[in-house]
């Protein structure tokens, strides 16, 4: 249990977060934090998220920046740092650039607490110093944290912010992006780092789950009637309580099953097997199927004319799961323009293969088209690559961003060694 022996501005921020509906969800996660108050810290001058292995999580403040801050500031600020732990902010940077996924987690998060606040469902006021990125947050208000970071990693420059005499300040981060600002100017500001970085461990995952687990609770009182949560933080957190079977699992029985007539495969026949489990995931007319899948098609020589065909009964297999098929045929060189079928359309015909070209396999014009429909913010579930990796693979992934987010599922027509680092693969025979 938290020790609430707070100054008298968070005391007050609290009160407000225990008691006003809208609030509630982060009224229950408060008491999941210790509360620590500092002078002249070295990094965080403001407020800050953490774990700590014997006190779980904790959320530092500095005492002057509280005692300038109106509560109703603060009650931003507080729930501004539950939603870093509840997503796991501090675990999940990876090999990432650390000072831009800190940019790009405060304004998912803020952006969606502001677009709550402008309607009315979120009765907090927004602190004039918070941190988001004016044409992101008007053009793509519902891009993912990962989705940010790809973009400020192309677009954003930042340094350590330095003092009147050229001394760095730590924790203080200058950021510039151009044509970013309210109206299209360059944008720049100062930006306060506001959470610290632990690695993915047992304890860290579980203290993240326990929190994950409660707003799970919450949610399903609301669908009750006996809670609220606005939309917007509904959206940020929706992905971390859903229940759901891994999609490569049901795209490996799709895709393996290819004797099978593709106009009888549905959610409902790949997912038969789970119902004795009470599981029951895009199975029924109540439930969305996923978005769109890109397939790339090697069309090289060292595809032979019965790997096509296999290819082809296993597109024609998971068509069904998906709402639009993109299909793109490709060696050395994109094949003709992009074929984009609906799942309908893909059962009904009986050539998905003409093949062409037949030199080597490049997969450079194919991924560039994955990242145009990323940046274009198509909906795109995953991307099944058909080929067996006889490619430059290894040479382009780290030019594109769209794999951060896209999940790739490789199909290759026999037994070969497949990097992990490419996603999931799937051996056809």
């Amino acid at each position: 249990m938290a020790n609430f022996k707070l100054n008298e501005n968070l005391r007050q921020a609290m009160i407000k977060l225990l008691n006003v509906n809208s609030l509630r969800l982060f009224g229950l996660m408060v008491y999941n934090f210790e509360y620590e108050e500092f002078e002249n810290h070295p990094v965080f001058k403001t407020m800050f998220v953490a774990y700590d292995d014997k006190l779980g999580w904790k959320m530092g403040y500095d005492k002057d920046f509280v005692n300038t801050s109106q509560p109703e500031d603060l009650v931003y600020i507080i729930s501004h740092e539950i939603l870093h732990a509840i997503n796991g902010h501090c675990f999940r940077v990876s090999e990432r650039d650390f000072e831009i996924w800190s940019l790009a987690c405060d304004h998912v998060i803020n952006t969606h607490l502001d677009n709550d606040i402008d309607s009315g469902n979120l009765k907090m006021s927004k602190p004039k110093d918070r941190f988001y990125i004016p044409l992101l947050a008007k053009k793509h208000p519902d891009w993912s944290t990962e989705r940010a970071y790809g973009w400020l990693f192309q677009n954003a420059k930042t340094k350590c912010a330095t003092d009147a005499q050229g001394n760095n300040i730590p924790g203080l981060i200058e950021v510039f992006i151009p044509n970013a600002g309210e109206n299209g100017e360059d944008f720049t500001v100062r930006f306060n780092v506001d959470m610290e970085v632990f690695d993915k461990n047992p304890k860290t995952i579980a203290a993240q789950n326990n929190l994950v687990a409660q707003v799970r609770a919450h949610m399903n009182s609301v669908a009750q009637g006996r809670g609220l949560i606005p939309g917007n933080v509904f959206d940020i957190l929706k992905h971390l309580i859903d229940v759901t079977i891994p999609p490569e699992e049901l795209l490996e029985v799709a895709i393996k099953n290819i004797l099978v007539e593709s106009d009888t495969r549905s959610w409902r026949s790949i997912n038969k097997r789970l119902y004795a489990h009470g599981i029951m995931v895009c199975a029924n007319e109540y439930e969305e199927i996923m978005g769109d899948v890109i397939c790339l098609i090697d069309h090289s020589g060292s595809i032979s004319n019965e790997d096509a065909m296999k290819f082809g009964g296993a597109i024609k297999n998971c068509s069904s799961l998906f709402q639009n098929l993109h299909l793109l045929y490709h060696d050395t060189k994109q094949q003709g323009e992009v074929k984009i079928m609906s799942s309908e359309e893909v059962t009904r015909t009986d050539k998905l293969f003409e093949l062409h070209g037949r030199g080597g396999t490049c997969h450079d014009e194919a991924f560039d088209y994955v990242q145009k429909c990323y940046d274009h913010g198509i909906n795109i579930s995953v991307v099944l690559a058909f080929t067996d990796w006889e490619s430059n693979i290894e040479e382009i992934w780290d030019r594109y961003s769209w794999h951060n987010e896209i999940p790739m599922f490789s199909v290759v027509p026999r037994k070969k060694q497949v990097s992990e680092k490419f996603g999931k693969t799937c051996i056809l025979y």
